[in-house]
C-alpha cells in the first residue's frame, strides 16, 4: 500500500481508451499524481506534464499532456484542494493563456499593419506592371465575366449592329478629354441587373439593366465615364492587387478551410471610397472636356439616394466602401450640368434596345 503522508482526493477516472467509469483516488505527490484503484496504480503522471483541461467552479478536470486519460474531480470543494495542490499546473495555464492572447493580438496587428500598407503596396505592384501585362490580365478577366453571365443561351454580351454603333459613338466622344493609357473596349453583358463595373486593361462592361433603365444619353454617359475614370487610374488592377494579397494573407494566417469564404469576399471588394471619389472627379472632368454635363450624372445619383433612403436597411456613409450617393449628386451638381447631345433619338433608342435586337447566335 502506498503511504497515506500524501494528499489523496476522490475522483472518477477515464482511461481515454474506453467509456468505462472508475472510482479512484488520486494521490499528490511532490512531483506527480497517481491514480490508485483499490490500491493499484493505474497511472501515474509527471508533474510537469498535468494540465487543466476543464473547471467550472465546482468540479476540476486533471489530464496528461498528449493523453486522453483524464481524472475528474466533483466531491465538495475538490475544486480549491486540488488547485491548491497543483500550483505549478496553474501557473502553465495562465501562461499559456497569456501566450495565446499574445498570438492573436499580434495576429491582428500583423492583419491591421498590412492592411494600412495594402494602398501603397497595390500603388507599388500597379507602377511596375507593364500595360500589355495588365491588357492580357483584362483580356482573360473579361473572359471569365463573360462565361460567368452567358448561362445557357450560350451568349453574354449584345451585339446589335445599330446599337453598338451608337455605343461606339458615345464612348469616342468621352474619349476625347486624353489619350488613355488603353483603348476603351465597353460591352453589353445582356443580364438584367442595373450595373456596370471596369477590368484591367480597358475593358468595361455595363449591363442591359443600366442601360434600359437610364433616364437618358446623358446619365448612362455619367456612368459610362465614372468606368473609364477607373480604367485611367488603374484601380482594378489595384482592387486585383489588393484582394489577392489580402486573400493570401488571410489563407496563411487561418488556413484555407477556415478562410475560404472570408478571402472570396476579400477578392470581391469594391473599389475604395477614395477610388470612388478619384472616379468621379474624373467623371466629371470627362463630361465637361466632351461638351456632355454633369445634369445626368446628377440625376443617376439623385435616383440612386432616393433607393438608399427607401432601403430598409443600408450601411451608414463612414461604414460604406462607396461614398453616399447624394453627396456624390451634389459633387456633379457644382460642374455643368447642360451640354449637347451626342446621339440622335434613334440612335439612343437603338442602344437602349442593343440587347433585345441581338442577331441570332446562327448569323454571327
Amino acid at each position: 500500500m502506498p503511504s497515506m503522508s500524501a494528499p489523496f482526493e476522490p475522483a472518477t477516472f477515464y482511461d481515454g481508451l474506453s467509456a468505462r467509469r472508475r472510482d479512484v483516488v488520486v494521490r499528490f505527490d511532490a512531483d506527480a499524481v497517481s491514480i490508485l484503484e483499490g490500491g493499484d496504480i493505474l497511472a501515474r503522471w509527471p508533474g510537469a506534464e498535468l494540465i487543466l483541461t476543464g473547471r467550472d467552479g465546482t468540479s476540476v478536470t486533471l489530464a496528461r499532456a498528449g493523453n486522453e486519460a483524464r481524472a475528474v474531480f466533483t466531491a465538495p470543494g475538490a475544486y480549491g484542494r486540488v488547485l491548491a495542490q497543483l500550483p505549478d499546473v496553474r501557473g502553465r495555464e495562465r501562461r499559456a493563456r497569456r501566450a495565446l492572447w499574445a498570438t492573436v493580438l499580434a495576429s491582428v496587428a500583423t492583419v491591421a499593419g498590412v492592411y494600412a500598407a495594402m494602398p501603397w503596396f497595390a500603388s507599388l505592384v500597379v507602377a511596375l506592371t507593364p500595360l500589355d501585362y495588365e491588357r492580357d490580365l483584362g483580356t482573360m478577366a473579361a473572359a471569365d465575366v463573360a462565361a460567368f453571365f452567358a448561362g445557357p443561351k450560350g451568349r453574354a454580351s449584345c451585339h446589335a449592329e445599330a446599337g453598338g454603333a451608337a455605343l461606339d459613338k458615345l464612348v469616342a466622344r468621352l474619349s476625347s478629354d486624353a489619350a488613355p493609357r488603353f483603348p476603351y473596349v465597353v460591352e453589353v453583358l445582356d443580364t438584367p441587373r442595373v450595373n456596370a463595373l471596369a477590368l484591367p486593361g480597358g475593358r468595361i462592361f455595363l449591363f442591359r439593366g443600366l442601360v434600359e433603365k437610364a433616364g437618358d444619353e446623358s446619365e448612362l454617359a455619367g456612368v459610362l465615364a465614372h468606368e473609364m475614370a477607373h480604367v485611367d487610374a488603374r484601380h482594378p488592377l489595384q482592387s486585383l492587387v489588393r484582394g489577392m494579397s489580402l486573400s493570401v494573407l488571410a489563407d496563411v494566417l487561418m488556413g484555407d478551410a477556415a478562410m475560404g469564404n472570408l478571402s472570396t469576399v476579400l477578392m470581391a471588394t469594391s473599389y475604395s471610397r477614395a477610388s470612388e471619389s478619384h472616379a468621379d472627379e474624373g467623371a466629371i472632368a470627362k463630361l465637361e472636356t466632351a461638351g456632355i454635363g454633369a445634369g445626368g450624372m446628377a440625376r443617376f445619383f439623385e435616383r440612386l439616394s432616393d433607393k438608399e433612403r427607401d432601403a430598409y436597411f443600408g450601411l451608414p456613409d463612414f461604414l460604406s466602401t462607396h461614398p453616399a450617393s447624394e453627396a456624390r449628386a451634389e459633387r456633379a451638381r457644382q460642374a455643368p450640368q447642360s451640354g449637347r447631345a451626342v446621339l440622335t433619338d434613334g440612335e439612343w433608342r437603338a442602344l437602349q434596345s442593343i440587347c433585345t435586337s441581338n442577331p441570332p447566335l446562327s448569323a454571327m
